[in-house]
């Protein structure tokens, strides 16, 4: 063209189209979609790969898709959580089958676990440490024992135990009835238990079965109290008032007996 012929007023409109933005139309320029990525010179975004994901607008490249997440599956640049009760390892799920189920009477503490390790017995149960694969119970909570139905992740040693009840360890999978009635407290935790472990004893008393006064000096009763032992001149001096009173109350009965023949 001459002169006063058509002229550019500035390069081809693709060359505005900069890494991150894409034209729609012409004379528009819109940042990159949320979920996709926009190479430089892009019409319209394009969507991240299966098992990537971008939770921000303004891609520039496909290098700015992340890989997914253990515990999550991603599709179409979105990124999903795996549910209560499943898990996942693998890091490229692209589907919903990437979520593994916990095997049955077990479940997770939320969602988005990554290991089968995050499968914990379900509340009203607990896993037994007393066995290398730490099943879960299938027969419900022992008695003197506390797992409640909202109580998830129990193990033997986490196990609460409940006032009046005893057990020797964290191993143990049952609790003993106290036999006196008062000195077995339960435990709020249940972790550190020992044979000789007072953390179920109420706080005067101590070892199996809570029968031991924690004071050596003193003895346990029947009905849950703690007395001060007698040394050899405290029972001798009982001794001695006993025999006393009986003396008296012989002579009572023979004066008695005395005034009775005079009587006759």
């Amino acid at each position: 063209p001459g002169a006063d012929g058509p002229r550019s007023d500035g390069p081809p409109l693709a060359v505005h189209r900069a890494p991150g933005q894409y034209c729609p139309n012409p004379g528009v320029m819109l940042p990159c979609d949320l979920y996709h990525y926009c190479p430089k010179g892009s019409a319209s975004p394009l969507v991240c790969p299966d098992g990537t994901y971008r939770n921000a607008t303004g891609g520039r490249d496909i290098n700015g898709c992340d890989g997914c997440l253990p515990g999550h599956w991603c599709n179409s640049g979105l990124i999903f959580a795996c549910g209560v009760g499943t898990y996942a390892n693998d890091p490229n799920g692209t589907s919903l089958r990437a979520c593994a189920g916990c095997d049955a009477g077990k479940t997770t503490y939320g969602e988005a676990s990554s290991s089968i390790v995050a499968c914990v017995c379900d509340g009203g149960s607990y896993a037994n440490l007393r066995i290398a694969t730490h099943p879960c119970t299938d027969d419900g909570c022992q008695a003197g024992f506390n797992c409640s139905a909202d109580m998830i992740g129990l193990t033997t040693s986490t196990l609460l135990v409940m006032p009046g009840y005893w057990r020797p360890s964290a191993f143990a999978i049952s609790a003993k009835r106290c036999p006196v009635d008062g000195t077995c407290a339960g435990a709020l935790t249940a972790d550190s238990f020992s044979q000789h472990d007072a953390s179920s004893c109420h706080k005067d008393f101590t070892g199996i079965y809570c029968k031991e006064c924690k004071e050596k000096s003193k003895y346990l009763d029947g009905h849950g109290r703690c007395h001060a032992c007698h040394t050899a001149n405290e029972l001798l001096l009982w001794n001695d008032r006993r025999h006393i009173l009986w003396l008296g109350w012989g002579l009572v009965r023979f004066l008695f007996f005395c005034q009775s023949l005079f009587q006759t």
